[in-house]
């Protein structure tokens, strides 16, 4: 039998060493999603902006749906972004993980 529950369960993701549990699309994050969006979102259509922002950008909508398993290790938009500037991290990859987090059951 499915279960509220089940559905709900938070799946894992390792950015590179750090664990983060993914957080379900709750009212409260769609909400917030919706906002950050509607915020700064443009900043993705700018062909000429500064691709560290845009990272920024995309390093806060995914730490809406990620929360760290750990309370010693920084906010996935923390990790995302200094894993970015020590170039650990492509723009493929963010994308990525952006398309496989949207193809989750949350």
């Amino acid at each position: 039998m499915a279960s509220i529950e089940a559905a709900l369960a938070g799946e894992t993701v390792d950015l590179l060493g750090e664990a983060y549990e993914t957080v379900p699309r709750t009212r409260s994050v769609t909400l917030a999603a919706t906002k950050l969006a509607t915020e700064q979102g443009m900043i993705l259509e700018d062909d000429n902006a500064d691709p560290d922002l845009q990272v920024e950008y995309l390093a806060k909508v995914l730490a809406l749906r990620l929360k760290p398993k750990n309370d010693s290790s920084p906010t996935a938009d923390v990790r995302l972004l200094d894993l970015w500037k020590q170039d650990l991290l492509s723009l493929d990859q963010l994308f990525g993980l952006i398309e496989s987090m949207s193809a989750e059951k949350n």
